[in-house]
């Protein structure tokens, strides 16, 4: 793939990598599942602020299920 066609959407804020489970943080910042997620739960999240915006965040993500079937069919 080129890199200057992917959709800045698909990249993850945190590890600058094509997201295959997007997910959105209660502050809205939208971030892989692996980014969000501890080892052993994958619908809780890893920290107590927001990176980006230093709010405290709730401990559920919600799935971005569009945005995976974009990745999806440019992957």
């Amino acid at each position: 793939t080129n890199e200057d066609a992917i959709n800045q959407d698909f990249i993850d804020p945190i590890y600058m990598t094509i997201m295959k489970n997007p997910v959105v943080l209660s502050s809205g910042l939208v971030v892989d599942l692996s980014t969000a997620s501890l080892s052993n739960d994958h619908h809780k999240i890893q920290f107590e602020k927001c990176p980006f915006t230093n709010q405290l965040l709730k401990k559920k993500v919600y799935p971005l299920n569009c945005l995976k079937a974009e990745i999806v069919e440019f992957t």
